[in-house]
């Protein structure tokens, strides 16, 4: 019975890790997309090409919500920095629900 026991806790961690492992990548590609966004906006404001529109169309869920409620500080625009801290704050959070609670 202890057996069967250690096999189902096993099931249960390995695919809490696997869920782990997907919210941090999930989140890593979406701070990697918010960081070429700022960068394409130093390089080429006009470029509509097919990489900078996925990488809007990726990132405008994120930040435009913040640019509503956070307004520019003179030219400089600071809801991506906003942005990786509430990933970071968001991924943490989801995986210590997630690995650390019943």
């Amino acid at each position: 019975m202890a057996l069967l026991y250690f096999a189902r806790f096993s099931y249960v961690f390995m695919i809490k890790s696997y869920i782990a492992v997907f919210i941090n990548i999930f989140a890593e590609i979406l701070t990697f997309a918010i960081l070429a966004r700022v960068i394409l906006s130093f390089l080429a404001t006009g470029s509509h090409s097919k990489v900078t529109q996925l990488i809007k169309d990726v990132t405008d869920p994120i930040l435009r919500p913040l640019k509503e409620i956070i307004p520019p500080i003179g030219m400089m625009d600071i809801t991506p920095i906003i942005a990786f801290f509430l990933i970071g704050f968001a991924r943490d959070i989801l995986l210590y629900l997630i690995l650390f609670l019943p």
